[in-house]
């Protein structure tokens, strides 16, 4: 066998963004996972119930991760401009810098974010939290005038989630390699940071 529990289903982990890459979400099936490992589907119900759970397990962690990682970020920053641009660039170069996600064709990460939304509630609410954490802290301290933050924070998460859509579907663009993340990112701080400045004190 191959280690203690946690490093095994760290490896099933592995063995099944190798088979989804591979293969396609849907077309994956825990026998492939299994013989990656040289072992029998039957030793992964020992771990997960499902290929569903597996592949929601890594979502979560890398959701919990970005989070984790924006808020220590965040708390260096000292203006409501710099807080807010890390928060974009973040939220734009997500996908990209998920190693994993480089090694699958774009259409099978579209077709595994439209199952997947569910567990990526968890990234999305967090996130939307953060912008508005922020967005609330620049009121408080006199930086911003006071508005709806809740709404605004939506907005902009909407924003940037609305571009990515638009770039991640278009039919010339086959890997995430290709997509023009700077000119995203140009876009939304564009935009964003004039919304800001009608809100500065």
């Amino acid at each position: 066998m191959f280690g203690t529990y946690e490093k095994k289903k760290e490896q099933i982990k592995k063995a099944s963004m190798n088979s989804f890459a591979r293969y396609g979400y849907h077309k994956t099936t825990l026998d492939d996972i299994a013989d990656q490992l040289g072992i029998k589907k039957n030793s992964l119900y020992y771990y997960f119930p499902s290929k569903e759970a597996i592949f929601n397990e890594i979502v979560v962690e890398e959701a919990d991760l970005f989070i984790e990682s924006l808020i220590d970020e965040i708390e260096k920053a000292k203006t409501i401009d710099k807080k807010i641009n890390i928060i974009i660039h973040n939220m734009i170069y997500y996908a990209k810098e998920k190693s994993n996600l480089l090694t699958m064709p774009l259409k099978v990460i579209i077709e595994i974010g439209e199952i997947i939304e569910n567990s990526h509630k968890v990234f999305t609410v967090s996130t939307k939290k953060i912008i508005k954490n922020v967005l609330t802290d620049g009121v408080n301290s006199g930086e911003l005038k006071k508005h709806n933050t809740a709404e605004l924070a939506d907005n902009i998460f909407s924003f940037i989630d609305a571009l990515q859509y638009k770039e991640f579907h278009s039919n010339q663009i086959t890997s995430v390699n290709e997509i023009d993340f700077p000119n995203i990112e140009k876009k939304v701080v564009s935009i964003v940071n004039l919304v800001l400045k009608g809100l500065k004190v």
